[in-house]
């Protein structure tokens, strides 16, 4: 079955909140005035692509589901039921949560909360994140134990939440993955990153050691029921409202990029872009944009070569490593990211090839033509991309 979101335009909503008749046209060609603030200037944009309401004053967008609910008032399942009576199409209840799901998504809501309510936040914002982000993305710090009332002995995690779900049996907390045998958290001492799944929920965590200390990031385990990193992306509840991701290479760049405005990041959770994190953001640009080493450049590489179909454009971000010490730095990314072109997955092969390769060797130069032509070929391109990629090689290798 469809999602409401796929069946519900948001230009009906938007045309029945605010008493409006707006056509498919009109809404291609202008803005809209914003709903959620006092909008003299009309400062929103209906994107009919990915179905949502975006305002460049608020910095926000908004689902039909989303739209109803903030502009009511109703709970989640209410604005649900509306968007399927103004969109014509039958309401389904969300199937309840088992047992199971709900104790995990409860204790590993806690110990997000509970991590962020620890730390002090300089480590964060030595990183250059603003405290809205560590707020908003719940940015924590995990100690060995804890210091608690009712203990006159600090306490591990396990005690803690022993003590903080006093209904849920131990055997069930025990095998959420979030302590080893002696209660200790797996995290112990280290920064914590929540990690949160399409919906919005904490699933895992990624941990990051202090200075010297090895690994330098720590993922939430395999016995987490709800945590498989190669499904996972870190903001992907953000940034799916956004018609162009940028997929970068840690949640310390993505969050770099959040802090300068741009919420359409989205960063793997160290592991490599996977076929199913391709099918996550099924339907998007996709902007690739990870460290600017050989790594991260031979990494893009290897995905673009690996993947010809897919209409991959790639951000360089000259001058830094990646975007966080662009923004320890003082840089604007926002204006980095403004003016700075990027460029289709073939331009990238020729950049790679120039930069790499002595093309002044026959080998290098045919195995460059080759590869082009293999993307053309699968990628499907138009003829006249064809003939311009085709005019660019023949260019390059002319004699004289």
């Amino acid at each position: 079955m469809a999602s409401i979101k796929e069946s519900v335009s948001i230009l009906q909503v938007y045309n029945k909140y605010l008493g409006t008749n707006f056509s498919l046209s009109q809404v291609k060609r202008a803005n809209v005035k914003c709903p959620f603030h006092k909008d003299e200037k009309a400062s929103a944009r209906i994107y009919l692509d990915t179905n949502t309401l975006y305002c460049f004053s608020c910095l926000k967008h908004w689902s039909p589901v989303k739209f109803i609910q903030e502009h009511t008032g109703l709970t989640p399942e209410e604005a649900k039921r509306e968007a399927c009576e103004i969109g014509g199409i039958e309401y389904r209840p969300a199937a309840p949560m088992t047992e199971d799901e709900q104790i995990y998504y409860d204790v590993y809501k806690y110990v997000a909360g509970l991590f962020n309510f620890i730390d002090d936040g300089g480590y964060f914002k030595s990183r250059g994140f603003s405290n809205e982000v560590i707020r908003d993305y719940q940015l924590g710090y995990c100690p060995v134990v804890f210091d608690v009332k009712y203990s006159t002995t600090p306490v591990t995690l396990r005690e803690v939440l022993i003590q903080a779900f006093p209904k849920v049996p131990v055997e069930i907390l025990d095998g959420l993955g979030l302590y080893d045998f002696k209660g200790v958290s797996r995290f112990a001492d280290r920064y914590i990153f929540p990690i949160f799944d399409k919906y919005g929920r904490v699933v895992g965590f990624t941990g990051r050691a202090k200075e010297g200390v090895e690994p330098k990031y720590y993922n939430t385990s395999s016995e987490a029921k709800y945590f498989n990193k190669r499904q996972l992306l870190y903001n992907l509840d953000t940034a799916l409202n956004f018609p162009t991701v940028y997929v970068v290479e840690g949640p310390a760049d993505a969050l770099s990029l959040i802090t300068s405005g741009i919420k359409n990041v989205v960063a793997p959770l160290g592991t490599a872009f996977t076929e199913e994190h391709l099918e996550l953001l099924k339907g998007k640009e996709i902007i690739l944009s990870l460290d600017n080493d050989r790594a991260g450049l031979n990494t893009m590489y290897k995905l673009i070569v690996a993947k010809p179909t897919v209409r991959f454009n790639v951000l360089l971000l000259n001058g830094y490593k990646d975007f966080n010490e662009a923004l320890i730095k003082g840089a604007d990314l926002k204006e980095i990211v403004k003016v700075s072109k990027a460029m289709s997955a073939i331009d990238f092969i020729i950049y790679s090839y120039k930069n790499v390769c002595d093309l002044s060797i026959l080998s290098n130069r045919v195995m460059m033509a080759r590869q082009i032509d293999y993307q053309l070929k699968a990628g499907n391109y138009h003829w006249v991309e064809v003939h311009y990629y085709t005019t660019i090689l023949e260019r390059m290798f002319k004699r004289g």
